[in-house]
């Protein structure tokens, strides 16, 4: 899978491997660090206040939780779906 942001950062990877490099990157710019996905997940949902009811992070697993998460970003618009051979 690999998505486009709304800044125009480009993620491919898994689910999970998506949700960790968009944590880095929040990392890199966010004076409060987070440690991992779930946590990088709730931060980005709450600094979402519009959205904050649209994108979802459920799941028993983190596989499930980056891939609802994942899902919702493309649902709402906060990201799009990128062919293989885009940028």
């Amino acid at each position: 899978m690999k998505i486009i942001d709304l800044e125009g950062e480009v993620y491919q990877g898994t689910p999970v491997q998506i949700v960790s490099k968009m944590r880095n990157t929040f990392n890199r710019f966010n004076p409060k660090p987070v440690a991992t996905n779930e946590e990088f997940m709730k931060a980005y949902i709450a600094n979402m206040k519009f959205l904050k009811d649209s994108i979802a992070c459920v799941g028993d697993t983190p596989e499930e939780k980056c891939a609802s998460f994942v899902q919702s970003l493309l649902d709402t618009g906060q990201a799009k779906l990128m062919k293989d051979r885009e940028r």
